[in-house]
């Protein structure tokens, strides 16, 4: 049996790493060993060692591995958490970080675009591998079969980006154009296009909770929009300038908090605010006698019976 561990990308490529697990009736049936290791010598010195051990995890081991880094960092650790630590992780010989090295993974490459791929995800709900490149195209892929099964080409350029949202069943993608594109997955028919950024959108974020889809571009501007009106409610403008890179590489929302956080050299986070504000407005000083909203103009008419 194969359990999905992780996926990677290269140039066109994707990679997914599959841990080789034991068969339910052998003796190894509980204890998965794998270890992964890119060759790349320049990280740091506590990466590369941790890089050089090889995690056993055994569901008698589970208990101990909770206690991992107490067991570690404590300087009065006895023997007994000594032998706990031996049981979990044990040195991987074969491996010398000169070369890629791998132990108990299986990777399967997978064709599936003719650029970079910017960013893979696999979606429960759609029970498949989604990948979008620089070659305009998002695609859906089945795992089981190794095969592509869908294809998104709404877009004109690079893609960066997408997000699924599960509520509402659709899914929005960005890129080099300035234009959020909001389509059905299982069909892929466009159905919305969000427009207000004026520089390439890198990525998008769903806030399910609030119904919000969070749009962030590279000139530092972020978007809110109404996942169910696809209105913009709120902009906000990073106005720090950050050395060396100037831009925002990475954010999320946490639900915890109640907050957005964006990543960049340091970590900036944007509290949100439940204000509610209740304001009677007296337009007229006779009572209103018919009113009329022209949703053209957004305007709302009205008429009294003095005349006015």
């Amino acid at each position: 049996t194969h359990e999905l561990l992780s996926v990677g990308t290269e140039c066109g490529k994707a990679f997914l790493y599959m841990l080789e697990t034991a068969q339910p009736n052998t003796d190894n049936a509980h204890n998965a060993q794998f270890h992964v290791c890119s060759g790349d010598q320049s990280m740091a010195p506590n990466q590369v060692s941790l890089k050089n051990k090889m995690y056993k995890w055994s569901s008698n081991a589970s208990k101990s591995r909770r206690h991992l880094g107490e067991n570690e960092l404590s300087s009065s650790s006895g023997s007994s958490s000594s032998k706990s630590n031996e049981q979990i992780i044990s040195p991987v010989l074969g491996c010398s970080h000169l070369q890629p090295f791998r132990h108990g993974i299986q990777p399967h490459v997978m064709h599936v675009h003719s650029d970079w791929i910017t960013h893979i995800e696999y979606t429960p709900d759609l029970q498949s591998l989604v990948t979008c490149s620089l070659d305009s195209q998002l695609r859906f892929s089945d795992i089981e079969r190794r095969k592509k099964t869908r294809i998104y080409m709404g877009h004109l350029r690079g893609v960066h980006h997408f997000a699924y949202n599960a509520e509402f069943k659709f899914m929005a993608s960005c890129g080099v154009e300035r234009k959020i594109h909001i389509f059905d997955p299982h069909r892929c028919a466009r159905l919305q296009l969000l427009i207000g950024h004026t520089t390439s959108v890198s990525r998008v974020l769903m806030n399910e909770a609030r119904h919000q889809l969070i749009s962030l571009s590279y000139d530092k501007v972020i978007k809110i929009w109404d996942t169910r009106t696809f209105r913009c409610m709120q902009t906000l403008h990073d106005n720090v300038s950050y050395q060396p890179d100037n831009r925002i590489s990475a954010m999320l929302y946490d639900n915890d908090n109640k907050r957005l956080v964006t990543c960049s050299s340091k970590l900036q986070a944007w509290p949100a605010r439940f204000q509610t504000q209740k304001c009677q407005i007296k337009s007229h000083d006779g009572a209103v006698s018919s009113a009329y909203f022209n949703k053209h103009f957004e305007q709302c008419v009205s008429s009294d019976f003095n005349g006015n």
